[in-house]
């Protein structure tokens, strides 16, 4: 039977910021934004809630479509994000929670990583984001662009398929077709949410810079339900600030800022910082966050802090 509950953010993911040291029901605070503190009897308005990462970040059918036999399909694209994209990441990221430093291959997992939790969730919003990051109107995965990419491909490889003017209108035509279908059942804007997570991962992500931040003994990161949060990648400046877990957080940049006195460096990528800088991280993330902040501690500063943040 398929699972019909899809994952907004991996169950892996926030099991880095578990509350408890229980492997089988790893538990996770769940913050909703706007929402006062309220610890009360009545589950529906307790803020935060105490949730098993199973169940924390989900929705009923988010990456569904439906097929051509008019059944619904669950699975096929929180897979695609599963095989191609988490399981490769997932010992780079165990690796990272255990403050060890990373090769050149484990950099490109991670970023390969990186680019699908941007996209996933609700990507369909972040279309125009990617845009805007790479100083271009959005770009065009059109149906007739994308048969024209194929046509000039193909005929650079001398394709003789392409010779014959009729034979490439009915390529345009079937694909067309085939496309608007898709689009009409829902599959389409999924797909696209597959060929963004490349795009942004090969024209940003591989040609920026990385560092680990460690938060301070008695202060820990948080992460939400749009963790990966960055400025515009044309600005000199630029940097992606990434959760990895309660203590490490990834910071991809183009140009780094100047370390401060009170870190302490620990190896070649991994800094301890200090009280100022782990605070601006907790308001990048929270002021980023669409409508849930995932914890390891309940606190009723944190949801007032939240709430400062809207």
């Amino acid at each position: 039977m398929s699972k019909r509950n899809n994952h907004l953010q991996p169950n892996f993911y926030l099991k880095g910021f578990r509350s408890n040291t229980d492997e089988k029901n790893p538990k996770v605070w769940v913050y909703e934004k706007g929402k006062p503190f309220y610890e009360g009897k009545t589950e529906q308005l307790q803020n935060p809630k105490h949730l098993t990462t199973e169940k924390a970040a989900r929705k009923r059918g988010f990456y569904s479509f439906e097929n051509e036999d008019g059944t619904k399909d669950y699975e096929k694209y929180e897979n695609i994000l599963r095989d191609d994209f988490e399981e490769p990441a997932k010992p780079v990221i165990e690796k990272i929670r255990q403050f060890e430093d990373i090769d050149k291959e484990e950099k490109e997992k991670l970023y390969n990583y990186v680019a699908s939790m941007l996209m996933r969730g609700d990507y369909w919003k972040r279309i125009g984001e990617y845009a805007e990051t790479v100083n271009q109107p959005l770009v065009k995965l059109d149906i007739e662009q994308d048969v024209s990419q194929i046509v000039n491909i193909a005929k650079e490889q001398g394709d003789t398929r392409y010779v014959n003017e009729n034979k490439l209108t009915k390529l345009f035509t079937d694909y067309i077709e085939k496309e608007t279908e898709k689009r009409k059942r829902g599959e389409y804007e999924k797909s696209l949410m597959v060929r963004f997570t490349e795009k942004f991962r090969d024209e940003i992500l591989l040609n920026l810079e990385f560092r680990f931040f460690i938060s301070p003994k008695y202060m820990s990161f948080f992460t939400s339900d749009n963790p990966v949060c960055y400025t515009s990648f044309n600005e000199p400046m630029a940097q992606l600030v990434f959760p990895i877990s309660s203590k490490v957080c990834l910071i991809i940049y183009k140009q780094m800022y100047l370390t401060s006195s009170n870190w302490q460096r620990k190896s070649d990528q991994f800094w301890q910082i200090d009280d100022k800088t782990i605070e601006t991280i907790r308001g990048f993330v929270t002021h980023r966050a669409i409508k849930e902040i995932y914890c390891s501690q309940k606190a009723q500063w944190l949801v007032k802090f939240i709430n400062s943040r809207n």
